[in-house]
């Protein structure tokens, strides 16, 4: 064989090897980058909890400075003030609560399907939420594996291609070129 067909038989094979391993790596890289997409799915979920976490400390800390407000306020009054402004503290959550349990009542004598059918659809909507999560995943995965086997096909397409041209442009080992531009075989047969 001549030098200039092994460089060539060379180079083609290189470049399907680096076309494989390109595959590979491309499809590693998917596969990571899907994963990221549900990490941050994942982190951003947790930025909404934290945030309405946070939204409700304040709220809690607000009532709190109302709450020792009041203390103070209280304690600067008389005790016989004080009694009576606890009275009236405690008289008013009273009716609060009161006319919540009244508001209850109601909805549930009025309608007790409604009771009934909220928690229902909240279920629904819990297991259409997941079950949304799982066909986004795997529509992600497959999406993955064909890009995977559509590199794989095209290194695969350019080793043959190389093979192709490569076997096009070598000649058979047992040829030899006569000066007068016939070919005669290895074994001397003229």
């Amino acid at each position: 064989m001549k030098r200039g067909s092994l460089n060539v038989n060379y180079i083609w094979s290189t470049l399907a090897i680096m076309g494989i391993v390109g595959a590979i790596l491309i499809s590693g890289n998917i596969t990571s980058y899907s994963e990221r997409k549900l990490g941050q799915r994942k982190i951003e979920n947790l930025m909404k909890t934290a945030t309405d976490n946070n939204r409700r400390i304040e709220k809690i800390e607000d009532d709190l400075n109302a709450i020792r407000a009041e203390i103070q306020s209280l304690s600067a009054a008389t005790d016989e003030q004080k009694i009576h402004d606890d009275v009236v503290l405690l008289d008013v959550a009273l009716k609060r609560v009161q006319d919540r349990l009244e508001r209850i009542e109601r909805a549930i004598l009025e309608d007790p399907e409604k009771v009934l059918t909220v928690q229902l659809l909240r279920g629904e909507v819990r297991e259409l939420r997941d079950q949304q999560d799982l066909i986004r995943d795997e529509m992600l995965r497959i999406y993955d594996l064909t890009k995977t086997i559509f590199y794989v096909i095209l290194a695969s397409a350019l080793s043959l291609v190389g093979f192709v041209l490569t076997s096009m442009f070598t000649r058979p080992s047992g040829t030899q070129e006569r000066p007068g531009g016939e070919e005669a075989s290895a074994a001397g047969t003229t």
